[in-house]
């Protein structure tokens, strides 16, 4: 597909700056590659290539494609499940850290979404390890019956309500 958006009508006065809405969909993009590797996405802005992923379904390689090929070799695989959750995805070392925590992604089935405890579930895991005020690059699929989860919690439905999200986050 080429030029997308372009008969998109918008309201002026809530477009930011072009970088500013070229980083909010580059984050978007780069969200769905890591939600779906099985997918093939490429991502320019006129002449610069921004993502390319192979869509073979190998994670570690879309986020080599996302953060870059060294920080994707230093990451650590892991997996668990149990009678309810499917959990698996990839962390980062503890001296391979960002500022914020926009580089945690949680994927519900292969949808991005957002949670707090989830996410401070994944901090907690790290224990001491992490400097303060640092966060981990993280990548974590969870795969759970949908009738396990409320989509209705937020307008942009980006914020899920899990059933037995304690057991999870534990």
């Amino acid at each position: 597909m080429h030029n997308l958006f372009y008969n998109t009508p918008a309201r002026l006065k809530y477009v930011k700056s072009q970088a500013t809405e070229l980083s909010h969909i580059t984050d978007i993009v780069n969200r769905l590659a890591l939600g779906h590797p099985d997918i093939a996405m490429t991502l320019r802005s006129g002449d610069k290539l921004l993502l390319r992923t192979a869509g073979n379904g190998d994670l570690q390689q879309t986020i080599a494609g996302i953060y870059g090929v060294a920080t994707a070799k230093a990451m650590l695989a892991f997996s668990g499940e149990d009678l309810d959750f499917k959990v698996s995805g990839y962390v980062s070392l503890p001296d391979t850290t960002r500022a914020t925590r926009t580089h945690m992604t949680l994927l519900l089935n292969g949808r991005y979404f957002k949670n707090f405890n989830l996410a401070k579930a994944v901090i907690a895991g790290y224990g001491s390890k992490l400097m303060v005020g640092r966060y981990p690059l993280a990548v974590v699929n969870i795969t759970i019956d949908p009738q396990l989860v409320d989509v209705n919690v937020h307008p942009t439905k980006q914020e899920l309500r899990i059933s037995k999200e304690p057991a999870l986050a534990s």
